[in-house]
């Protein structure tokens, strides 16, 4: 029977023919070599009905929040022999501050033309006890092409055990889970991208070797290009001397080809594979690092949103043509180390500028595969 001529269904009220089928041929079983070359990425929208995933630095779609409860101020988090425990940095928030500066965030990225979902825990408990954290919006999971991963926290296990409330929401919104991290695997992916599947990410406390070896594999299906990995600094016995082990603190991508860092938190390798590929790089003053300049949220290549907290690291932004949007985020710091990012789970950015339009300049010196190790002294260093 001829395309022309061929018989159309009503399935459910929508119309079909054979011929949708992409492994169709008349009279035969499915040719199993036309559906064994379709890639996942090709079926996102026909399976889930639209795109996700934030792995570039395109235009900011969509993202989700997490607005802080009086849980956050729990006696338990309060009480001074557990402030160092539960790394509360800052002490007690002013909650009705607090959410009013999301509120205000959350209408700022609207006016932006970003669609701002909020998702509510139904209860605060974990694996081992109360989690806390919780309006850190960014700990839902890391949204790629392909789907979402669900993380297996490093930090303080008072964060296991978020997941089993998690995977309720991305399950409720339509978003695929493609990983769970398990066995022991660490992975906290809080990491930066420098250009459209290009992402700088670190060892340490929030990523161990089993924990990337597991999603390496999603990485990869989600068409990632190049895992430019370092390590990350930490923190000991006190909170006192600083830290910061997730990179997107002291690392980002402002736009085209501009950065802004903070130098003595950043690994090495990292700032060499920077300079290296012409990027270049505003230094964030040591006075304003621990308000978190470099956890701007970015909207699209040149423009992004600011706490006005950090007036120095934002004046130079504006002295290289970035367009930044300053909010209130004191309190938002409060009740440990939380900048803009880190409270935004990104659910969908478009596709961006790609690292040949990104960088200056490309190194010979390419990786040999996905994850390119910097770090010259990387324990975790291995075959990937």
């Amino acid at each position: 029977m001829s395309e022309k001529n061929e018989k159309e269904y009503t399935i459910a009220g929508r119309k079909f023919k054979m011929s949708d089928f992409p492994d169709y041929v008349g009279g035969m079983p499915p040719d199993p070599a036309v559906i064994h070359d379709i890639d996942y990425l090709d079926e996102m929208e026909k399976i889930w009905g639209r795109k996700w995933g934030d792995q570039g630095i395109g235009q900011l779609k969509e993202v989700a929040l997490v607005m802080a409860t009086d849980h956050e101020n729990h006696e338990i988090f309060l009480d001074k022999r557990n402030q160092e425990y539960f790394m509360m940095t800052y002490g007690e928030a002013d909650l009705p501050a607090l959410r009013g500066q999301q509120e205000d965030y959350a209408r700022t990225l609207e006016e932006e033309g970003v669609k701002v979902r909020f998702m509510e825990y139904e209860d605060p408990w974990g694996a081992y006890g109360p989690l806390r954290k919780m309006f850190v919006g960014a700990l839902l999971g890391t949204v790629l092409r392909n789907g979402v991963i669900l993380r297996r926290y490093g930090q303080g296990a008072y964060l296991r055990g978020l997941n089993r409330h998690t995977q309720k929401f991305f399950t409720d919104i339509g978003c695929p889970i493609s990983l769970q991290i398990t066995g022991k695997g660490i992975l906290e992916p809080a990491w930066p991208w420098v250009a459209e599947g290009v992402v700088v990410g670190g060892f340490g406390r929030a990523c161990n070797r089993e924990g990337l070896e597991q999603a390496l594999p999603q990485f990869k299906a989600a068409g990632l290009r190049e895992i430019v990995m370092g390590s990350s600094s930490s923190i000991h016995a006190t909170m006192q001397s600083s830290g910061a082990f997730h990179m997107d603190g002291v690392l980002n991508i402002v736009d085209v080809g501009l950065a802004v860092v903070y130098p003595p938190q950043l690994d090495f390798g990292v700032y060499k594979w920077l300079a290296d590929h012409g990027i270049e790089m505003i230094e964030v003053p040591p006075e304003e690092q621990h308000l978190l300049p470099c956890n701007g949220m970015l909207l699209e290549p040149g423009k992004l949103i600011q706490g006005v907290e950090t007036p120095k690291t934002n004046k130079e932004l504006e002295k290289r043509g970035v367009d930044v949007i300053e909010v209130e985020t004191s309190q938002i710091k409060m009740g440990g180390v939380n900048g803009i990012r880190c409270i935004t789970c990104r659910l969908h950015r478009e596709p961006g500028p790609e690292l040949e339009e990104v960088a200056r300049r490309i190194p010979d010196n390419k990786p040999d595969g996905l994850v390119n190790f910097v770090s010259g002294d990387n324990y975790e260093k291995g075959n990937f």
